[in-house]
């Protein structure tokens, strides 16, 4: 029986929610702490405002994933074509569906959407302004 929990607590949008793990699952503090430091080095200006069409900025690349932030203004279209590697989305704001090869799903805040490699995918009726992290494993265009 597992008795010590640790509790971490995160808030998008508002909106929270509470994660609790064992602790034996835990890293030494100094190892959270470096992590939160490289999480933390940069705040991202691209969520602030929604360009005038569907733009992706890529913030961190390596060879075995790459993460960026996607926005789309209401109303507007989402020229993806399928990707070569796996694809998660996390939705920060607004709404939209997510229109793929198997079907659709109405995507809000907090939603996490995975899209497999291959599977040709983009996001439809939009609104309000859209935006999503997106995460690639491995980074972005390494398979094709």
């Amino acid at each position: 029986m597992i008795t010590t929990m640790a509790i971490s607590a995160n808030w998008v949008g508002g909106a929270g929610w509470v994660t609790r793990w064992p602790v034996s699952r835990l890293r030494p503090p100094w190892a959270i702490m470096a992590a939160m430091t490289i999480a933390r080095v940069m705040r991202v200006p691209s969520l602030a405002v929604v360009p005038p069409s569907a733009t992706y900025v890529e913030h961190v690349r390596t060879a075995d994933l790459s993460v960026g932030t996607y926005a789309i203004p209401a109303g507007g279209a989402d020229p993806q074509q399928p990707h070569t590697e796996d694809e998660v989305y996390v939705v920060i704001a607004g709404r939209a569906t997510l229109v793929t090869d198997q079907g659709t799903f109405r995507a809000v805040p907090g939603d996490i959407l995975f899209v497999p490699a291959g599977v040709g995918h983009h996001f439809d009726t939009v609104e309000p302004d859209f935006r999503v992290a997106v995460v690639f494993g491995p980074a972005e265009g390494t398979r094709g």
